[in-house]
């Protein structure tokens, strides 16, 4: 083996231990709390607010939006970007769910650390059926404020009718999970 090919295998060997490496870390960083412990996600970087905290952001079309317009409807906000792929992976999810139980109460609002164009084309083909507002530095200040201090995405925030913060997720929902959740949050379906 030559010194270019031995470098090139200790690089790669380095790369994806350190992979691996922050994989397992963000794992034990999460640990679960609250109702049954299916509800709440704790990181240890940051404390989960009690209360939802309000912020404003433009909508792909450039529109204030202000989370508390969602009040009275059970709120996912799910921090993401198009760059993402474990994001990517779960807005079909959302986008199901949001279909599924919108109108049991659930209001999924995308919140984009990304650019509006790339973020108003791939909702556009997408299909996404949930509001999406953008930003960038803002929107890591607010995953901040919300407990995220590590920046991981995807992340997610449950906030009920009344706007106290449920629990949250690190990481991407799987369909079992978020609908058992959901089933556990929202009245009854027709």
């Amino acid at each position: 083996m030559t010194a270019k090919n031995t470098r090139i295998l200790v690089i790669s060997a380095a790369a994806i231990l350190a992979v691996a490496g922050g994989f397992l870390l963000a794992q034990q960083m999460v640990k679960t709390s609250g109702r049954g412990g299916a509800v709440a996600k704790t990181l240890r970087s940051g404390a989960l607010p009690s209360e939802m905290i309000d912020f404003t952001l433009p909508d792909l079309d450039g529109k204030p939006r202000h989370l508390s317009s969602w009040k009275g409807k059970l709120l996912i906000v799910n921090f993401w970007a198009t760059w993402c792929p474990p994001c990517r992976k779960e807005i079909p999810l959302f986008i199901d769910m949001q279909q599924k139980y919108g109108d049991r109460g659930l209001q999924i609002i995308g919140v984009a650390v990304d650019k509006t164009e790339a973020v108003k084309n791939f909702r556009d083909f997408s299909f996404i059926n949930y509001p999406i507002l953008t930003g960038q530095q803002n929107v890591m200040d607010i995953m901040a404020e919300y407990g995220n201090r590590i920046a991981s995405l995807p992340y997610s925030v449950i906030i009920d009718a009344k706007g106290h913060v449920l629990g949250r997720k690190v990481g991407a929902y799987h369909q079992a999970e978020l609908s058992a959740l959901l089933d556990t949050l929202l009245p009854p379906g027709a």
